[in-house]
């Protein structure tokens, strides 16, 4: 969580990008993070396929680990 002192008060924005534990790339998930319930979605990385747990922590922070259950990668049909 990232706090900015501005007039009249502290304004404090949550973090919105997370790194792959995998391969590193940057995921944004504040769209998916703002829809849940729970604080809690699983996004999957473009670059390396991993899909990620992610929690929403309750001062902010985002807490990253790989997800238990990979599912089964389908495979695309071939249109001629």
């Amino acid at each position: 969580m990232t706090c900015v002192p501005i007039p009249g008060g502290i304004l404090c924005m949550a973090q919105t990008e997370i790194a792959c534990p995998e391969c590193g790339s940057v995921i944004d998930v504040g769209e998916r993070m703002e829809r849940s319930k729970r604080g809690h979605c699983v996004p999957m990385c473009h670059s390396c396929g991993l899909r990620i747990d992610v929690y929403e922590m309750i001062d902010g922070k985002l807490r990253v680990s790989p997800a238990e259950k990979q599912s089964v990668t389908r495979k695309r049909k071939k249109h001629d």
